[in-house]
């Protein structure tokens, strides 16, 4: 017989999760959640995809793992969109209107995923008023500047399939490629390999 306490774990999950949800929806500001919140329910989902589950259990199992799927995509989506709502209110130097200084979002009341998205997409908006601000005072040499960044960038793959020789858009020679074989390639040139499926990315340097 299947064990059903994984089944019973998912069910207190969802509960915790749905009951954390109306929270969150019903304010306008981050609330308190567990910091293992997003990992819990990943483990939770993942024990529920490994159990052995049969007949009616079976169907509960799979109808569990869909339901805690989506109400822990629903919160993080919720909290999600408060942050970026916190962004896009933060007064910026393009335009003359500034709106008004949104309040900070209070760091202690995130996990550690949230703080990672909020770092990469505050990168981002810093990127845009850079440029923005370029184009305001007519300065092509921070736009410049910063196609040189992107032109310098590297990513790491690992190539599928074999690859013969070619020229990168920095005018080097690479290749040729055997599959699994691991290289640091211009960005632009790793994109459109990664993209016709002849290779896959690592990181990014």
């Amino acid at each position: 017989m299947a064990d059903n306490r994984g089944v019973y774990n998912g069910s207190q999950a969802i509960i915790d999760i749905v009951n954390l949800l109306k929270k969150e929806t019903q304010a306008t500001t981050l609330q308190p959640v567990p910091f293992d919140i997003y990992s819990n329910a990943a483990s939770t989902i993942q024990a529920l995809r490994i159990s052995t589950f049969e007949g009616l259990e079976g169907l509960i199992g799979s109808a569990m793992i869909e339901l805690l799927s989506d109400s822990i995509n629903l919160l993080f989506n919720s909290r999600y969109q408060k942050m970026m709502d916190h962004l896009e209110a933060m007064p910026n130097s393009s335009g003359p209107e500034k709106a008004p200084a949104p309040a900070p979002i209070d760091y202690s009341k995130m996990t550690d995923e949230e703080k990672y998205f909020l770092e990469v997409a505050r990168d981002l908006g810093k990127r845009k008023i850079e440029m923005l601000k370029a184009l305001d005072i007519g300065n092509p040499e921070i736009l410049e500047s910063l196609s040189k960044e992107v032109r310098s960038k590297q990513i790491v793959i690992m190539f599928l399939k074999p690859m013969e020789q070619f020229m990168g858009v920095d005018f080097n020679k690479y290749g040729p490629f055997l599959k699994e074989d691991i290289a640091a390639l211009p960005a632009e040139n790793a994109r459109s390999l990664i993209e016709s499926k002849i290779a896959t990315e690592l990181h990014s340097k």
